[in-house]
């Protein structure tokens, strides 16, 4: 039961008009249970026989925080050790695990690190605010502001991040698929020098799900910026940790061709059964003929050569391209080398083992959709971050839950406040990030002390 009627804003006319109205008292019944909890939270333990044995109450406070509601303000005691004379602390904060100086609560603030990991600041923000409150608020007024960027972006960058969660798989299959390539990102303060974001999807099947779309079964994407080190590492971590390596017979690798590439299939013999399966895609095969010749005759004879291992013909027919064409001559030697020095891994592709290469796809969703839409957006540490959120979300982790299970300090109430080394230093630290009216009162008469032996009463 409502402890007070209805509210109309105006006369209502229309379906539309209740709605709005509903919705806008739901919201406020919401915040306003939620101020009464806190605030009788905090009566009970000023009450309590515990407190009044070990601390003094020094004053009520205000606070407001940004929840998925609207605004909360509330007023809470501010509580002082009586034996050992150290720094107070606001018993509702701590009980209630709210970070001090934060003005957004921490449900909130994994609902932009979610979001961040598909968008980019600003349409994080956007997203992000358009949860605030009443779902009908356009209809009436825009009076909620958009959350900038640069507040997105300081609320991933303080995020922790959560180990990633790997877990055993069920059934190994006797057949692995890794697939391997990068992307070069802009980024700031690195001298016009490029960020290598190195991607490898690992899966053990392929299932059609429509005549004209597959999904990769158990798919699991990892990734790194810092070079092919860490991105090693945690291949094969990932392998051993979710297969039965007893049991693998083949690691089909495939990618562009690229040294770093090459040079991991010899890393992927985990077990002395296990043969590694280097396969240059044809996506990258096609394209090197595509770029050696416009003439699509040409280009036929010279693919025919390449998916039929008919490696001498396929140089008598380059030889004759750069007769016809000797302008374009480096260019052409240069296609021709690159399949040249790939030719075994592109005979592979015949092999039964090989399923295709869609790792040109994944790493324009994965990489190149969040980080190169916007040029010079991020630096290093926040791509590292970045892109470990997107890994997470990609690899089918729930991120606000990651995101609360790190940042939100829930003690016991009973416990909580026998040591109160973890208390503020000052009232000043912990009404909120927003300066009050007190404090900037007390700053202009020069009657305020430094934060570490401030006296806030």
């Amino acid at each position: 039961m409502l402890s007070r009627p209805f509210r109309i804003t105006g006369e209502l006319t229309n379906y539309l008009d209740l709605l709005v109205d509903l919705d806008q008292t739901l919201n406020d019944r919401g915040l306003l249970a939620a101020v009464r909890v806190i605030e009788d939270m905090d009566a009970r333990f000023k009450a309590s026989p515990y407190r009044k044995a070990n601390f003094y109450t020094k004053g009520k406070y205000p606070r407001r925080i940004m929840t998925g509601l609207g605004e909360l303000s509330f007023e809470r005691e501010y509580y002082v050790a009586k034996r050992t004379g150290s720094d107070g602390f606001f018993y509702v904060d701590d009980a209630l695990g709210l970070p001090r100086r934060d003005y957004y609560d921490p449900y909130f603030k994994s609902l932009i690190v979610a979001l961040c990991a598909d968008h980019s600041y600003g349409q994080s923000g956007e997203i992000a605010s358009a949860s605030i409150g009443t779902r009908f608020k356009a209809f009436r007024s825009a009076a909620w502001r958009n959350i900038s960027r640069q507040t997105v972006r300081n609320i991933l960058k303080a995020a922790v991040l959560p180990d990633p969660e790997i877990t055993a798989l069920a059934n190994t299959p006797e057949t692995i698929y890794v697939q391997m390539d990068e992307k070069f990102v802009h980024s700031q303060n690195q001298n016009g020098q490029e960020c290598e974001i190195k991607l490898a999807v690992i899966y053990d099947g392929i299932q059609m799900v429509s005549p004209s779309r597959n999904v990769l079964l158990n798919r699991h994407v990892i990734g790194s910026i810092d070079g092919i080190g860490p991105l090693r590492n945690g291949l094969l971590d990932y392998l051993s940790r979710a297969y039965d390596l007893t049991k693998i017979k083949h690691i089909v690798l495939s990618g562009d061709g690229a040294a770093w590439i090459k040079n991991s299939s010899s890393e992927l013999k985990l077990a002395p059964q296990i043969r590694p399966l280097l396969v240059l895609d044809r996506f990258h095969t096609f394209q090197a003929v595509h770029r050696m010749t416009t003439d699509p005759d040409l280009r036929d004879v010279l693919r025919d050569c390449l998916l039929h291992n008919r490696r001498h013909e396929f140089e008598k027919a380059t030889i004759a391209l750069i007769a016809l064409d000797p302008e374009r001559e480096e260019a052409i030697r240069g296609q021709m080398n690159y399949l040249l020095s790939n030719w075994h891994s592109i005979q592979n592709q015949r092999s039964p083992l090989f399923k295709g290469c869609s790792m040109e796809g994944h790493i324009s969703h994965f990489a190149a959709a969040l980080f190169t839409a916007r040029p010079k957006a991020h630096s290093l540490a926040m791509i590292a971050k970045r892109l470990a959120w997107r890994l997470l979300r990609i690899n089918g982790s729930d991120i606000q839950r990651l995101y609360l299970e790190e940042h939100s300090d829930l003690v016991s109430a009973d416990h909580a406040f026998v040591d109160s080394s973890h208390a503020p230093r000052s009232v000043l630290d912990s009404t909120d990030h927003r300066i009050t009216y007190i404090y900037q009162t007390l700053k202009a008469s020069g009657e305020i002390y430094a934060a570490s032996t401030c006296d806030p009463f």
